[in-house]
C-alpha cells in the first residue's frame, strides 16, 4: 500500500445498504473524538450513478488507514462488504491488519476475517478495544499512521459515551432485524403477546419447559403494559417473572401450561407440534371480568454461538366474547 498522507486519519466504513443509518452513526461518533483530525468515508456515500464503483471504492481504500465492518447479522448476503475488506487487508506477517470488525455479541465474526480485530459490540468492549486505541494508541490500529496519538488525553466520560451510542445503534439494528421490523412502519397486532427472556435462568441439563423464572420483556414491542393488566401485573413490582403471571391465573397444575411446556421442549429439538386446545382464564379490565384465551408458543429465539433458547414469546389467541361474571349472566366455564 502506498504511503498515505498523514495530514488526516482516514477511516473507511464497510456496511451493508440497511445499515446505511449505522454507518453514519459510527462515522460522527470517531469523526467528533478529533474533527480536525479524524475524517470518516461511508461506503457509497458519494457515489452516483455513472462512477466507476469499483475504481471509486479502490481509490478511498487506497486513501484510508483503517477500515470498520459493521458485521450486523450473518443472515445477509456479505460477498461485496468482504471484497472491500480483501482489497484493504495485508496478511503480511509483520503488518498490523488495519481492519476492525464489529459484530454482533452473541454470534460470531464472519470466518475469513479470523486475523483482524473483532470488536462485540457491547459498550466496553467497542470503548477498549476501538474507541480508545484509535485515539490514544493509534499506530496499533493502524501502522501507516506516523504522527502518533490522535487524542493522547482524551477522558474516559467521552470515550464511554461515543462506545454506549455505537453500541445502541448497532444493537437496534439487530433488534430490528430479529424482528423484521422497518421504522417507518406502525404495527398492529391483533393477539396478546408475552415475551420472555431466557438468559437469566441456569440451565445445565434438558429443558422440562419454559422456566418459572424467566423474566417478563417489557415494551411495545415485546410484553405491553395491556397485556399485563390480563394478570393484573401492570402496576406494582419492578420486574415480572413468567411463574408471576402463572400464579395469577391459578396455572401451575393446569392442561393448558402443561401443553405450552411440552409444546417448548418439542421446539427445542426442532419438532413441530399441534398447538393446544387448552384455555387460560385470564382478567379482562374492560369488562370486570374474565375472559378465556389459548396460549400458543409462537417463537423461541437461539443464540448463533452455542444454540441455547434465549427467548420465548407466548401469544394469547382470544376463545369467544368475554364473560362478566356479574349476577345473572353467564361465566367462564371451570377450567383446568
Amino acid at each position: 500500500m502506498p504511503r498515505l498522507q498523514q495530514d488526516k486519519f482516514n477511516v473507511f466504513v464497510s456496511h451493508k445498504s440497511d445499515d446505511k443509518e449505522l454507518a453514519d452513526l459510527v462515522a460522527d461518533e470517531l469523526h467528533n473524538l478529533a474533527p480536525d483530525l479524524i475524517e470518516c468515508w461511508v461506503s457509497g456515500q458519494t457515489l452516483t450513478a455513472g462512477q466507476d464503483w469499483e475504481r471509486q471504492i479502490k481509490k478511498q481504500l487506497a486513501q484510508s488507514h483503517l477500515l470498520i465492518l459493521l458485521f450486523t447479522t450473518p443472515r445477509h448476503t456479505w460477498d461485496w462488504c468482504l471484497y472491500e475488506v480483501g482489497l484493504f487487508v495485508r496478511f503480511e506477517a509483520d503488518d498490523v491488519v488495519p481492519v476492525a470488525c464489529l459484530f454482533d455479541p452473541d454470534g460470531l465474526p464472519p470466518a475469513p476475517l479470523n486475523q483482524v480485530q473483532c470488536v462485540r459490540a457491547l459498550a466496553q468492549d467497542v470503548a477498549t478495544q476501538l474507541v480508545r486505541p484509535i485515539c490514544t494508541q493509534t499506530w496499533n490500529m493502524s501502522d501507516t499512521w506516523q504522527r502518533g496519538a490522535l487524542v493522547p488525553d482524551v477522558s474516559d466520560d467521552v470515550v464511554n459515551a461515543a462506545a454506549a451510542r455505537i453500541a445502541a445503534g448497532f444493537n437496534s439494528v439487530l433488534a430490528q432485524s430479529a424482528s423484521g421490523q422497518r421504522p417507518d412502519v406502525y404495527r398492529y397486532r391483533p393477539c396478546h403477546r408475552i415475551v420472555l427472556d431466557l438468559t437469566v435462568c441456569e440451565q445445565s441439563g434438558d429443558w422440562g419447559g419454559i422456566p418459572r423464572n424467566a423474566r417478563v420483556i417489557e415494551g411495545s414491542d415485546d410484553t405491553t403494559s395491556y397485556t399485563l393488566s390480563l394478570f393484573r401485573a401492570q402496576d406494582g413490582k419492578s420486574a415480572w417473572t413468567w411463574g408471576d403471571l402463572v400464579d395469577e391465573v391459578v396455572g401451575r397444575d393446569a392442561r393448558w401450561l402443561h401443553d405450552l411446556d411440552q409444546s417448548f421442549v418439542q421446539s427445542l429439538t426442532r419438532h413441530l407440534w399441534s398447538p393446544s386446545m387448552e384455555l387460560m382464564k385470564v382478567w379482562q379490565p374492560a369488562s370486570g371480568g374474565h375472559r378465556t384465551y389459548r396460549p400458543i408458543i409462537y417463537q423461541v429465539g437461539r443464540r448463533v454461538s452455542d444454540d441455547k433458547p434465549v427467548e420465548v414469546t407466548i401469544l394469547l389467541l382470544p376463545d369467544g366474547a368475554p364473560h362478566t361474571d356479574h349476577a345473572g349472566a353467564p361465566s367462564d366455564p371451570s377450567l383446568t
